[in-house]
């Protein structure tokens, strides 16, 4: 890879390792607990529609979460509640690309601080600021490592003869608008993500299933890119969280085959 792509790597990996549960969950005093002794359905009615869970507190205590649902009626919160269970609490320090898999399995994880349940993270979280961050930078990180493959597998500008007429068009407009100021760039530099998988789509051991994950992590890219919301039910969630585990996997794969010996 080049150093450009190292250096990349190297900041995605440090972003990765600061991208904590922390920046996306609701703590105290913003978070809205449910009293335990409460009942159910008419606590429900009275607080937060907008919400679906909420931690349940007996005393200075997180005992469980109370799920917005039918039946709670004449039953107290206590009765009601999903109690404290292995696998349901995460680390205020976790990373975040850590939990995005664990949403998918869960609509959300009380949060662990300082010793203290006091957080809650849920899918709706998947749409705030440091996931697109994380999104929008592993998805350049797989652009580069395409980029770095059509460098490594072809002599010169001759992966532009495999783009459409339109786009080589483009391509080389750009190109001469820079060498006309004395530059010489690289003219990848003016290819787009569609660009690299056209090039690519045709290379032996890159196959169909490679063609239809990188046209589902364009549209994701673009929806991040234009700040539109890519969630908005608990299918979309699965969806999501296979583009970002296609993502990661994809640039595992390109990496290993940027190492193969020519």
């Amino acid at each position: 890879m080049t150093g450009l792509d190292s250096e990349l790597d190297l900041a995605l990996k440090a972003m990765g390792s600061s991208f904590h549960v922390q920046l996306i969950g609701t703590f105290a005093p913003d978070l809205i607990w449910a009293p335990a002794d409460a009942e159910a359905a008419d606590w429900l009615t009275e607080n937060s529609p907008e919400f679906d869970q909420f931690p349940v507190k007996h005393g200075n205590s997180t005992i469980g979460i109370l799920l917005r649902q039918g039946g709670l009626r004449g039953r107290t919160v206590r009765e009601v509640m999903q109690p404290l269970r292995e696998g349901v609490i995460v680390s205020a320090d976790m990373p975040i690309a850590e939990l995005i898999p664990q949403l998918c399995e869960s609509h959300y994880r009380l949060v662990l601080r300082g010793g203290r349940l006091d957080g809650l993270v849920t899918q709706s979280d998947l749409i705030k600021l440091p996931v697109r961050m994380l999104l929008f930078g592993l998805i350049s990180h797989l652009e580069l490592c395409l980029r770095a493959l059509i460098r490594k597998r072809f002599r010169g500008p001759e992966w532009l003869d495999l783009l459409k007429s339109a786009r080589r068009r483009a391509v080389r407009a750009k190109l001469g608008e820079f060498k006309a100021a004395r530059f010489e760039p690289d003219p990848l530099e003016f290819s787009n993500f569609s660009d690299v998988v056209t090039v690519l789509r045709h290379q032996a051991d890159l196959d169909e299933d490679f063609l239809i994950k990188t046209e589902h992590i364009r549209k994701l890219r673009n929806d991040i890119a234009h700040a539109k919301t890519y969630i908005s039910s608990p299918q979309d969630v699965g969806e999501f969280v296979e583009r970002f585990n296609d993502t990661r996997q994809l640039i595992a794969r390109v990496t290993k085959m940027l190492k193969v010996p020519q």
